[in-house]
């Protein structure tokens, strides 16, 4: 295994990890039912996300926390869910990467888990992911 160098590396682990949203009982709720979300426009978009954050190039505009919070109004998201993402999103990394950038990449999960969980449920201290 090697480590996240390119743009094709950032879109497998994208792509890799969204194969594992859809599969997984807690979060393909989210995408599958009450979004509804277009996979051929989602996986672009966070394509350019983890590539502005692993590969600092640029390209990337949006606002995560609106859209989780829209997301928040539509089902019961806890804390929970957003622990899960980043574990699912760890455990994505691990199986397909290893060096700095994988760590950063798990890092910055984590940090995007504690900020979201932090604004939308007002600083709640429960999110414990393993990464």
């Amino acid at each position: 295994m090697a480590d996240i160098q390119t743009e094709a590396d950032v879109r497998l682990l994208v792509e890799a990890f969204y194969q594992r949203v859809a599969a997984d009982p807690m979060l393909a709720p989210a995408f599958l039912e009450v979004t509804q979300i277009e996979w051929a426009t989602h996986l672009p978009r966070m394509v350019q996300f983890w590539e502005a954050i692993l590969l600092q190039k640029q390209g990337y505009r949006g606002n995560p926390y609106l859209k989780h919070a829209m997301l928040k109004q539509k089902m019961p998201l806890t804390p929970d869910h957003f622990t899960h993402w980043v574990s699912v999103f760890g455990a994505t990394v691990d199986a397909l990467f290893i060096g700095e950038r994988a760590d950063f990449a798990k890092q910055s999960a984590a940090q995007m888990g504690r900020g979201l969980v932090h604004n939308l449920f007002g600083g709640v201290k429960v999110f414990t992911p393993n990464l």
